[in-house]
């Protein structure tokens, strides 16, 4: 009798072992599972562009982005913001479609004829875990002006203009260094 209750007891260990290793297994599983979704998650983040800047009058912000599928900037190939006018800094995001990785950028920050000189004071850059920020006194640095911006030096201020042609159209391109960059943050470098 006592052998059987020993026997009895030793089964149930043995059973209660197999069933806490399918537990542990299961606990497992689901931490590896939880740890994937979250790397998928941060390498699904959008390219963004978020800028701090002070714009008096009420505008749009227009990013253009060449990703390899456009030879040219196009409606199609953009995201466009609205911006209140105010006194005081206000961020300004861009977020690019999931899975849309640039090769050239183009930042129309305004498109309204009557806006006043306005200051951009912060770009980052932002993909992934990895951001790449451009101060203020950098921004020329990394971008060129086309000929509908005048930029004051000693206010630090962008004052978007008519052209030669009476076209109100300003905007910034990236140059070489912002290519680097960009490079880094894309590749991880």
């Amino acid at each position: 009798m006592i052998i059987k209750i020993i026997n009895d007891f030793l089964n149930y260990i043995i059973k209660m072992k197999k069933h806490m290793s399918y537990l542990v297994f299961f606990l497992i599983l689901i931490s590896c599972k939880d740890n994937k979704i979250s790397k998928n998650q941060e390498n699904n983040r959008p390219f963004e562009i978020i800028i701090d800047l002070i714009i008096i009058k009420n505008d749009n912000a227009i990013l253009y982005y060449r990703d390899g599928s456009n030879e040219w900037f196009d409606e199609k190939h953009s995201v466009w913001v609205g911006l209140a006018g105010s006194k005081k800094a206000q961020k300004l995001k861009f977020s690019l479609p999931k899975g849309v990785l640039p090769n050239h950028l183009r930042l129309d920050f305004s498109n309204n004829p009557k806006q006043e000189p306005l200051r951009l004071l912060n770009i980052k850059i932002k993909y992934q875990n990895r951001v790449f920020e451009i101060k203020e006194e950098e921004v020329l640095n990394y971008f060129n002006m086309n000929e509908c911006i005048i930029f004051d030096k000693a206010k630090k201020t962008y004052n978007p203009i008519k052209d030669s042609n009476g076209i109100y159209d300003p905007y910034l391109l990236i140059n070489e260094k912002f290519y680097i960059k960009m490079d880094d943050i894309i590749m991880g470098n």
